[in-house]
């Protein structure tokens, strides 16, 4: 009997639309120099097309130069990084189609740490007392932390971002000029015992919700294309072929995967504790890991993140739905936070918290 002939089907790969995406942001490029700086780790478990080696400089150790949005004629250890407004301590390294070991898909690479931007003005402005850090630098400490629960995350079935690796800068720049981190400690930008770093992080898109809600600085025709990109990656992970995710299906995936999300970081013992729409991506991944806090009794409320977490419906008012299809909407995440982490396996005090 003759073997009957089918066809082989290959799993899509997600590349949305990038370099569309690349293309319309063209006009947020900044020009960046390197610093002296040390790789600290590279994470073994991904396999990225950069060159990263434990111990030694690289590229990659970056700070702001210059303003000035176009720069062709690049010097030696300089590069253009593409730059969002909100995201005042990271910038877009490029675009690029790689994946873990687990299988997992990434595009989207960014650097955290590499000074504080803000409508195209740069700089370090000093010492924050609320967030206990200097605005535009990344700590050593919050990075591996970041790192940690990322992982921690990833294995429970979380959907997250992925710490590519983390870079010990020797030297920052403030004004214009170049300071050794001696220099920097003796005239007070930094304090004595804090290590900045550059973060090499892995997304789908780095969009978040926040980005196309209150996304002021941008087109509409901008915010669109970042939320069809993200519906497109998303269709191309389940496989849709030519049956792309509507608007509708996009909405009711996002819901479901977000409850889930949050259930099994709740069931975990985990809270978030900023969990507002800046920190989850439009293909729901959760972001900015370096909030995150062991649950411990009554001493932290489920309610901080439940509440934020339906930023979902943030996404379904920029789409003009009507009320009834937000209240579907939530009872989705509802339903779904409730199958992975059910009302019984829940044990809480009067307060809100886990016994």
């Amino acid at each position: 009997m003759p073997f009957e002939k089918f066809e082989i089907k290959k799993p899509e790969i997600p590349i949305g639309k990038g370099r569309e995406v690349a293309e319309n942001l063209h006009d947020w490029l900044l020009l960046f120099e390197k610093v002296k700086n040390k790789v600290a780790f590279v994470n073994k478990e991904v396999y990225t097309p950069l060159k990263l080696e434990k111990g030694k400089e690289n590229p990659l150790g970056l700070f702001p130069k210059s303003a000035i949005p176009e720069l062709f004629q690049r010097k030696p250890g300089e590069q253009r990084l593409e730059t969002w407004p909100r995201h005042e301590r990271s910038a877009i390294l490029g675009r690029a189609i790689f994946k873990d070991k687990q299988g997992r898909f990434y595009r989207d690479i960014d650097l955290k740490g590499i000074g504080h931007i803000e409508r195209k003005k740069i700089g370090i402005t000093g010492w924050d007392p609320r967030e206990k850090e200097f605005l535009g630098l990344l700590e050593s400490k919050d990075a591996f932390k970041e790192y940690k629960f990322g992982e921690k995350f990833l294995s429970a079935g979380i959907r997250a971002p992925r710490t590519l690796a983390i870079i010990n800068l020797e030297e920052i720049i403030e004004g214009g000029k170049k300071f050794s981190l001696k220099e920097a400690r003796k005239k007070g930008v930094i304090k004595e015992d804090f290590q900045p770093v550059v973060e090499v992080r892995g997304f789908g898109t780095k969009a978040r919700i926040s980005d196309i809600f209150f996304g002021d600085e941008w087109l509409e025709e901008t915010k669109k294309l970042l939320f069809e990109d993200a519906k497109k990656l998303v269709s191309q992970e389940l496989e849709r072929g030519d049956n792309p995710l509507t608007d509708q299906e996009y909405l009711e995936w996002f819901a479901e995967t977000l409850g889930k999300n949050v259930g099994l970081m709740h069931k975990n013992g985990w809270l978030h504790s900023n969990l507002t729409s800046h920190n989850i991506t439009l293909d729901c991944r959760i972001c900015d890991l370096d909030t995150v806090k062991k649950l411990k009794g009554d001493e932290i409320n489920l309610d901080k993140d439940y509440a934020q977490s339906s930023s979902i419906q943030r996404l379904a008012r920029w789409l003009d739905l009507p009320e009834k299809r937000l209240f579907e909407l939530f009872e989705r995440f509802q339903k779904s936070y409730d199958s992975v982490f059910p009302p019984e396996e829940r044990k809480l005090d009067n307060k809100g918290g886990i016994k």
